[in-house]
């Protein structure tokens, strides 16, 4: 058995978070000179970047293998809603479907609802996300980028509950 490093986050040493907010629009449709050296540095990242305290993650509406071909080195995988069962076998690996991963059945009424799968994951785990009003974005943003007060340990955040029913656990 082997010792997990653990990297400390600190302000000093924050995670770092790259997002690639629909992947296929860098992975493939600009010029071949551009997609190379995107794609080049994403297998860089997601096989590497770990260890130094980054996170990365990529978000896609065509999961085929030419619009993203580094998507198997993302260790952890989410697919939401997709109108293909072949889709499901793109985003969550082969066998996700005939493993209970149903992302193609769900319906429009279940927004937020997905499939989990990767690293640390035996089956595809069914999940939904919360839904966070803009208000309490908007809060956390002004909390997160406050200066820390002198002598504060642990700060509360109160988000404000608005009772709707938006979001939640599956």
């Amino acid at each position: 058995m082997y010792e997990k490093r653990l990297i400390p986050i600190t302000r000093e040493h924050p995670l770092e978070l790259v997002e690639f907010d629909e992947i296929g629009a860098l992975t493939k449709y600009t010029d071949r000179k551009t997609r190379e050296a995107i794609t080049e540095r994403i297998a860089l990242l997601t096989t590497q970047g770990r260890a130094l305290g980054f996170t990365v993650r990529g978000y896609v509406q065509e999961p085929t293998k030419d619009t993203v071909p580094v998507r198997e080195l993302f260790p952890r995988r989410i697919c939401l809603r997709v109108s293909a069962k072949s889709h499901v076998g793109m985003v969550l690996g082969d066998q996700a479907y005939e493993r209970g991963a149903w992302a193609n059945r769900i319906t429009d009424t279940e927004a937020g609802v997905g499939y989990v799968f990767g690293e640390g994951i035996r089956e595809p785990l069914r999940i939904r996300a919360g839904w966070v009003p803009d208000a309490a974005i908007k809060q956390l943003e002004r909390f997160v980028t406050a200066p820390a007060p002198p002598d504060t340990r642990v700060l509360a955040l109160s988000l404000p509950c608005s009772g709707s029913t938006h979001g939640g656990t599956a």
